[in-house]
């Protein structure tokens, strides 16, 4: 099974080779033979931008072509950003990647059966979804009866000295040549955010693995814990659990139960709380003792726990930080053109013209295309947030001994206090990635969709 960090360097690598971009390249500096060779993908790029701006501007007069410009446009422009994202961002996108693989290498003593069936179905779903609508448009240009001058895959405006049948292979070739750029950039993109919040979420799940084996009340102590529910304590305190006889048995931490789902990173830099996190040292193996007689304690677990998590918490501030406008430009483009195309989808389907029948099977794939993909980093976002959740509740419901040392007990406390907010992405601090937001989204669009039945669209 492909780990996270391997996965993901692979689809760099794809991405990278069928774009001539050289994205793959960990090198401070890329070698010239792949600077000169991202000229190509930059080139097609301003073609395509160029073209459909002009269009654009030819078209103010007619809604329906406007609004068709409009949503293919703004899908250009987001393939665009996505370009130059991974070519401005390259050295900090491959230290993410020696983020996850540092972090794949200290908890892979608590791995899980199924760890990587997300990261894989996610990244399956989030190739096949641009393949797939490119191909439906590709499939319905060419189905059309009349595949030649002067019908182009994508309206553009082309100049006058351009036009006609000599140039029109040439034209409709760097037209398919764009968008498969596009696409695949967009592509590359949305499956390193899945496998950052995958990844992420793995770990967590791992760490609540350990918590688990290693972190609860030794099984051979005498006294059995029972579960204590002091409804005077407030949470987060620390309070005794009692046996029958009134005797202390341990001390657990109270746990407040809600619903209410924390979305936003703590302010704190974890250097902040956590002795020694400022550096980047290598992270020990979870679990993994130095060979000496004596086991370890419960305040070497804590410490353990800490610091790994300390590194969890980096690559979900470092993730932030790299991806977030670009979080915030594909969920911008993904509901502008959700409401652009429903009223294009709506117009070709009142229409009573049928050379626009080939045209809807591919703009309506094109459109459930990118709402697809939101979809699914949306769910991956999600169980980010619940698996930091399931993390706290997991540190927050332990029983502890008795005789836990004072450093012990206030190495529990940081972790709590760290845990209590789970890290998330979030686009430019505006969102937090989650399905919730998909939910508000598709209601808005159904109340759209009765308007635009209501008003008789046509």
């Amino acid at each position: 099974m492909w780990e996270h960090a391997r996965l993901l360097r692979a689809v760099l690598l794809t991405a990278s080779v069928l774009t001539l971009t050289g994205v793959h390249v960990p090198h401070q500096r890329t070698p010239d033979g792949w600077r000169f060779a991202r000229l190509v993908p930059l080139t097609l790029s301003g073609f395509a931008i160029a073209g459909n701006i002009g269009h654009i501007a030819t078209v103010t007069d007619n809604a329906y072509k406007l609004m068709y410009a409009l949503t293919l446009n703004a899908s250009n422009v987001h393939g665009v950003l996505m370009l130059v994202f991974l070519l401005f961002y390259r050295r900090r996108v491959h230290a993410l990647l020696r983020q996850v693989a540092e972090l794949e290498r200290a908890t892979v003593g608590c791995q899980l059966n199924g760890n990587f069936y997300q990261i894989q179905s996610r990244a399956v779903a989030l190739i096949a979804i641009p393949v797939v609508s490119f191909s439906c448009w590709l499939i319905g240009f060419a189905s059309m009866s009349e595949a030649k001058y002067p019908n182009y895959i994508i309206e553009w405006f082309i100049p006058t000295a351009f036009r006609g049948p000599h140039w029109y292979g040439v034209i409709t070739a760097v037209q398919m040549m764009s968008g498969f750029v596009s696409n695949t950039c967009q592509m590359g993109f949305d499956v390193l955010l899945a496998g950052l919040a995958e990844g992420m979420t793995t770990f967590q799940e791992r760490f609540v693995a350990y918590c688990e084996k290693h972190l609860a009340l030794d099984c051979n102590d005498s006294k059995e814990v029972k579960p204590a529910i002091l409804s005077g304590a407030p949470p987060g305190k620390l309070i005794k659990s009692k046996d029958e006889d009134d005797e202390e048995i341990g001390e657990h931490f109270r746990q407040l139960r809600t619903n209410r789902v924390a979305v936003w990173n703590v302010s704190a830099p974890i250097s902040h709380t956590v002795p020694g996190a400022a550096g980047r040292q290598p992270l020990d193996r979870l679990g993994e003792t130095d060979g000496s007689e004596a086991p370890p304690d419960l305040e070497w677990h804590l410490r353990q726990l800490a610091s790994t998590y300390a590194a969890v918490r980096r690559l979900a501030a470092d993730s932030a930080s790299v991806c977030s406008m670009s979080i915030l430009s594909l969920h911008a483009t993904a509901t502008g053109g959700l409401l652009l195309g429903t009223y294009v989808t709506m117009l070709m389907l009142f229409s009573k013209d049928v050379s626009t029948a080939p045209h809807l099977v591919g703009f309506l794939t094109f459109t459930l295309g990118m709402v697809l993909r939101v979809l699914v980093l949306s769910c991956s976002g999600s169980r980010l947030i619940e698996s930091g959740e399931r993390l706290h509740q997991t540190l927050a419901g332990l029983r502890w001994p008795a005789a836990a040392s004072p450093a012990a007990r206030f190495q529990l406390q940081l972790l709590l206090e760290q845990t209590r907010q789970p890290p998330a992405l979030d686009g430019w601090g505006l969102f937090t990635v989650q399905k919730s937001n998909m939910l508000a989204l598709f209601s808005f669009v159904l109340t759209y969709i009765v308007i635009l039945i209501q008003m008789q669209v046509e």
